[in-house]
């Protein structure tokens, strides 16, 4: 069975969510609620989209960068937004074996994007937080469970990360609402 990297987030939303800030208290839902859930902002408090770029590409079309600002603008609608987090692939999975990584270039394909997406957010209120996918986290990154390493393990859990998932050439952006 293939799976698609837009089924494997709806999919595995809530595990990412209950791994990886289980202690932030906050609830998700979808960016497709966004509309059904402007009169209950409690119920409403994170939300996220995807963007994919050209192999080799740091650009955000057009398209991708009104969506970017319509998931802002939209969340802001509901309540106070707390933070954004950008989690940014490259074009090559990293390697499955202990110690490998993939090539400078590509790492920094990937710092790019998150780049490229900070840029299109465009808003020097928001608090951004970008996580770089094409590196494994570091030993002492696991050792002291950072928010790096709590979220690619939890992507990693979730199938969102290795050879059988589609998401090279993809950000993923999460907004963070305040309850």
């Amino acid at each position: 069975m293939k799976l698609s990297f837009s089924n494997l987030l709806a999919a595995s939303s809530i595990l990412v969510w209950a791994t990886a800030w289980a202690a932030t208290e906050k609830k998700a839902v979808s960016a497709d609620t966004i509309p059904a859930a402007q009169g209950t902002a409690a119920e409403a408090t994170k939300l996220y989209t995807e963007v994919s770029f050209d192999k080799g590409s740091a650009a955000v079309s057009d398209a991708d960068r009104q969506k970017i600002q319509s998931l802002v603008n939209g969340a802001k609608q509901i309540g106070k937004v707390s933070e954004v987090r950008v989690l940014t692939w490259s074009d090559a999975s990293y390697p499955a074996a202990k110690g490998k990584k993939l090539s400078d270039a590509q790492r920094e394909l990937a710092d790019q994007r998150n780049e490229t997406i900070k840029s299109a957010l465009n808003d020097a209120d928001l608090s951004v937080s970008t996580y770089n996918m094409a590196e494994k986290p570091s030993a002492l990154s696991n050792l002291f469970q950072t928010s790096d390493a709590k979220v690619k393990r939890a992507m990693n859990e979730a199938g969102l990360q290795g050879k059988k998932a589609n998401h090279l050439s993809k950000s993923m952006i999460l907004v963070i609402m305040d309850n």
